[in-house]
């Protein structure tokens, strides 16, 4: 009997106590503002050249990629990427990664157009942009993040669009490197 009301107050307490606290919910615009602030004194610092979109996304077209298809919402990509975070650590890489462009974060729906299949992109994507207050495998809530993609071939209703593969993605990875692109520039 005893056990029961100690439970019973414990639970109680806990409900009272986690009530108390002030709720902030997520506010995107907010945390936009914060993003491009922490985006655009890394670029200062580091002394890079970016493009900035209205939308907050940054991006440096590395390589522009060729053909004459342009990526269209039910597509699915072959890429092959690495993302940092701001800092410098890896969070994130593929290779030869087919994904659903429609399911991919907002960053990358935004600069991927910007480039043709066998073009390479870099783009700082605000947290906004990305996974938001949310806590993704190595990634923590509201990071900033630096991705290379290299745009590899275009899937159309699970076809193969022609022209769209430079390179074999069954091939050899050491010699197999999306078309000439270093996954890894020198920042």
């Amino acid at each position: 009997m005893f056990r029961n009301a100690l439970f019973l107050a414990c639970a109680v307490l806990c409900v009272v106590m986690s009530s108390c606290g002030d709720v902030v919910e997520y506010n995107q615009k907010m945390q936009l503002e914060v993003d491009v602030d922490s985006i655009d004194r890394f670029i200062s610092k580091n002394n890079l050249t970016f493009t900035r979109h209205r939308t907050g996304l940054y991006s440096q077209i590395l390589q522009a990629g060729g053909g004459d298809y342009e990526i269209e919402a039910d597509d699915d990509i072959l890429v092959n990427y690495t993302g940092k975070m701001l800092n410098g650590v890896i969070v994130e890489r593929g290779d030869s990664v087919k994904l659903k462009y429609s399911g991919m974060i907002e960053g990358w729906r935004v600069g991927l157009p910007m480039i043709k299949p066998g073009g390479s992109i870099r783009l700082l994507i605000p947290s906004a942009l990305a996974y938001t207050d949310k806590q993704v495998g190595l990634i923590p809530p509201n990071s900033n993040l630096d991705y290379v993609i290299v745009l590899r071939a275009i899937y159309r209703k699970g076809q193969l669009l022609p022209g769209t593969m430079p390179n074999d993605p069954d091939g050899d990875p050491a010699t197999n490197d999306g078309g000439g692109v270093t996954l890894e520039p020198d920042y």
